[in-house]
């Protein structure tokens, strides 16, 4: 029976280690999202794993040759406990996947955002700063208070750019 694992990769190579388990056979998946950085004052938008040096491998280990994953150009290791790969669970596995759009990324309204809940900000100015929430209203908008040197202020952003 074919199941999903989780692969961790070597840092920063979560592509390449997908391009090349694509090249053997492998079905792999690595939810990603788009976060804004800035480059020579200008805002970019740049894909990141969902899930930073992990991806996914769906195999059977009875009859896949499952063992040369950990060979692979870009892949540290697949996930186990003791020798045996530790598989993920079916329900997780498909609430992720139906979280995902045409494109690979996750859609905005997959997080769950609660109020007192601690945030990382990823797009903006205050793009990699921690927030907390104080206010989610229906118009997609988040108040959060952020820690700016030593003085609390407060600021509405959007949903989609936040990371809990």
């Amino acid at each position: 029976m074919d199941n999903w694992y989780v692969i961790q990769t070597k840092p920063k190579q979560e592509k390449r280690a997908m391009i090349n388990l694509l090249n053997q056979k492998f079905t792999v998946f690595l939810p990603q999202i788009k976060c804004s950085v800035n480059f020579r004052k200008k805002e970019i938008f740049k894909n990141q794993p969902l899930f930073p040096s992990y991806l996914f491998v769906k195999i059977c280990l009875e009859n896949d040759l499952w063992f040369k994953i950990n060979n692979t150009f870009g892949v540290k290791k697949i996930v186990s406990f003791g020798s045996i790969p530790s598989f993920v669970n079916r329900d997780f596995m498909q609430n992720l996947i139906s979280c995902i759009d045409k494109d690979g990324f996750v859609n905005h309204d997959f997080f769950e955002f609660k109020n007192k809940q601690n945030v990382k900000i990823k797009n903006g100015p205050f793009a990699g700063f921690l927030a907390e929430i104080i206010d989610i209203d229906a118009s997609k908008r988040v108040k959060v208070l952020l820690d700016l040197f030593k003085k609390k202020t407060i600021t509405s952003l959007e949903k989609k750019d936040f990371l809990p």
